[in-house]
């Protein structure tokens, strides 16, 4: 009978036990919101962030040169649509998608930040959010990086990344993960551009 009574009360306490891990499991799950940004949205957020960008700059000259850099690089061109699959190979046909033939790029690192420094605000902008951290605790890493990469695969610069066979979740990785994104991805890029880290993005078609 002794016997019987432990047994019964080491069951009664795992029972209890699995009940109050289940339900610290299920407070401590986290849902977040969808993204729910269109185009336009996104677009006008964009030119918003390429105009505060500029306001920063009180050189005239400095502040022409950054906007034909800015605009360049963030201009929108059609592509068929890449799969993830797709856009982390090294190598695959691009004759097909780069449709006019573009000239090649060799553009200063500080130009390529800011190019991503718009994008990133602009998608906050887009989000009504003013910080990626709160972003983060709103929308989650996944969906930010997400949109993230949809952003920047149909601009000059998404594209040649993909054109390096660059992986555009790889960078949407550091968005969600360090303090500088943007100079994070810069120096990744010109790591492994053709001319690896020599100040500049280069990409030749």
């Amino acid at each position: 009978m002794k016997v019987f009574k432990k047994i019964a009360s080491s069951l009664i306490a795992l029972v209890l036990l699995f009940s109050l891990s289940s339900n610290a499991f299920a407070k401590g799950e986290q849902t977040f919101e969808k993204i729910t940004v269109t185009d336009e949205e996104l677009d006008r957020a964009i030119e918003q962030a390429l105009q505060m960008k500029l306001a920063t700059i009180a050189d005239e000259e400095e502040r022409k040169d950054m906007e034909l850099a800015l605009r360049g690089n963030l201009a929108t061109i059609e592509m068929p649509d890449l799969s993830d699959e797709n856009v982390i190979m090294p190598l695959f046909d691009l004759s097909d998608i780069w449709t006019p033939n573009l000239p090649d790029i060799h553009l200063q690192n500080k130009y390529v930040k800011a190019s991503i420094d718009v994008i990133l605000d602009a998608i906050l902008i887009s989000l009504g959010v003013g910080t990626i951290t709160v972003a983060l605790k709103k929308y989650g890493a996944k969906e930010l990086g997400r949109m993230f990469t949809s952003s920047i695969k149909t601009k000059i610069l998404g594209k040649a990344a993909i054109a390096l066979g660059i992986s555009l979740p790889v960078l949407a990785d550091f968005v969600v993960s360090v303090l500088d994104p943007a100079e994070k991805i810069t120096n990744y890029l010109d790591s492994l551009d053709k001319k690896p880290k020599n100040g500049y993005f280069d990409v030749i078609w």
